[in-house]
């Protein structure tokens, strides 16, 4: 028997073991401080996780074997950023994966700092790894959305309709795009007297990550 079968034996062993005992049988032939006691005991045995000790040995042998996976990997475009230093390209490269495509991107400041996100941000949007979408903010309160979410050239378009007071569809157009009223300050808009709008911009991931090293 080899080193890896005699460890497999002995954990399937000790995990038949534990399948056998019945926490019933605890509960009827030991008292409550009894079992208090017991599970004083049981956190004090030291049991290592040999699978989890496995897996980061893997982890190290399949670094080893690939070094690329200790730089940026997971978006490869990033290396061309000239503002971040290697370090902080690779936080943004472990942050990124985090997100699944599609959901918002919030908290790029923990990348490399406040006075870095709008580097950063724009040059996410430049290489199409997110996009902007905006949410018309309600001109009473300035909090409440009364938009479904925007992209840069529906916004566009909901403002020039804002701007051009004599198009005589301009009611229905607003309709179709805003709510009537602010569920926050329960505002009431009259569409007739509407001609500008503050927004609420966010960044949406749009890039699928290369996974071409994840199965080496």
């Amino acid at each position: 028997m080899n080193q890896v079968e005699q460890i497999l034996s002995k954990y399937r062993e000790f995990g038949e073991y534990l399948q056998t005992i019945d926490l019933n049988e605890l509960r009827q032939n030991y008292t409550r401080q009894e079992l208090t006691e017991f599970r004083k005991q049981l956190y004090g045995v030291e049991l290592r996780s040999i699978a989890y000790e496995v897996v980061q040995m893997i982890d190290e042998m399949k670094k080893e074997e690939y070094p690329e996976l200790l730089g940026v990997h997971h978006y490869p475009i990033l290396r061309k950023i000239d503002f971040l230093s290697e370090d902080e390209k690779k936080k943004l490269d472990d942050f990124l994966p985090a997100i699944r495509p599609n959901n918002y991107v919030t908290g790029l400041w923990r990348v490399a700092g406040s006075e870095k996100s709008n580097q950063i941000e724009q040059f996410l949007i430049d290489n199409n790894v997110v996009e902007e979408k905006h949410f018309a903010l309600c001109p009473n309160c300035w909090d409440e959305h009364i938009s479904s979410s925007l992209t840069n050239k529906q916004r566009e378009q909901l403002e020039a309709i804002l701007a051009d007071g004599e198009d005589e569809d301009r009611y229905e157009k607003l309709a179709g795009i805003l709510l009537y009223g602010c569920g926050e300050c329960h505002e009431e808009f009259d569409f007739d007297e509407l001609n500008q709008l503050q927004y609420k911009t966010v960044l949406k991931l749009i890039m699928e990550r290369d996974t071409s090293l994840d199965d080496v």
